[in-house]
């Protein structure tokens, strides 16, 4: 079965020269796991960013339900980070 892990954060790790690093801090506000075609709960309220990883490619929406194939595109076997608005359901279905 296909699996998609969405964590959320307030803030990432940032580089000597102050640019954002592509990798999560130890402790995230909210994390579960999902299949192919879902929803997550509302994300906490300081939640900035979303880092999903998924083992199948998907579409996703990062502000709503019913995530369709216009949404945003993610590769299979990729981890991403993604920004959201405090708040938010995030969506997502096969692509």
């Amino acid at each position: 079965m296909a699996k998609v892990t969405i964590s959320a954060y307030s803030d990432l790790p940032r580089g000597l020269g102050s640019g954002l690093l592509p990798i999560a801090p130890p402790d995230p506000l909210y994390k579960d796991s999902f299949g192919t075609t879902g929803q997550s709960d509302p994300l906490p309220d300081n939640a900035r960013f979303i880092r999903v990883a998924t083992d199948t490619a998907i579409c996703i929406r990062r502000n709503g339900t019913g995530a369709d194939g216009d949404d945003d595109l993610q590769f299979a076997n990729t981890a991403e980070f993604w920004g959201v608005s405090e708040g938010a359901i995030v969506s997502w279905t096969t692509a």
